[in-house]
């Protein structure tokens, strides 16, 4: 009974069997409500990410479905595992990255940009996770300083010794 023994085909089931139900019977059928942050989309659909994973669940072999009160939601179990299965999973609480060709002002840039260079471990990712959190809608990890100048980026050499 655990989300990591989910598949990308029992999630595909439980996407075809959303889709012949329709949203609201789908949810009543599994006894869970609408999505509040993450969705799964595909196809151009949005689908109920935890009630989707829930009910995969019962789609493999000798399983049942999953209830909400299973299982946790959210950014560290559902949309984890959906993504190591190589679905699409979006907040509905972030901002959606601009098109193409938008013209973005500097505060703009400055709030849903951000660069780090954050090195490794536990406080990089933690880092990282943050600014995500705070709304950002790229985070790159570019290693430590040494990584940073040992990849060839730009570096300033300020007061040398003489």
């Amino acid at each position: 009974m655990a989300l990591s023994d989910l598949t990308a085909s029992a999630v595909l089931k439980a996407i075809e069997e959303f889709d012949r139900l329709g949203r609201d019977a789908f949810l009543k059928k599994y006894g869970f409500g609408k999505a509040r942050d993450f969705v799964l989309q595909r196809s151009g659909h949005s689908y109920d990410s935890k009630a989707i994973a829930g009910a995969a669940h019962g789609y493999l072999p000798g399983r049942t479905a999953l209830t909400w009160r299973q299982f946790s939601g959210g950014e560290a179990t559902v949309e984890k595992r959906l993504e190591a299965l190589a679905f699409t999973i979006v907040s509905n609480n972030r901002e959606p990255p601009p098109f193409p060709g938008t013209v973005l002002t500097n505060e703009e840039i400055g709030r849903r940009f951000a660069v780090g260079n954050m090195g490794a471990g536990g406080r990089a990712a933690l880092s990282g996770k943050t600014l995500k959190d705070m709304g950002y809608d790229r985070v790159y990890n570019l290693g430590g300083f040494k990584d940073w100048a040992d990849s060839g980026g730009a570096v300033e050499k300020v007061g040398e010794p003489e």
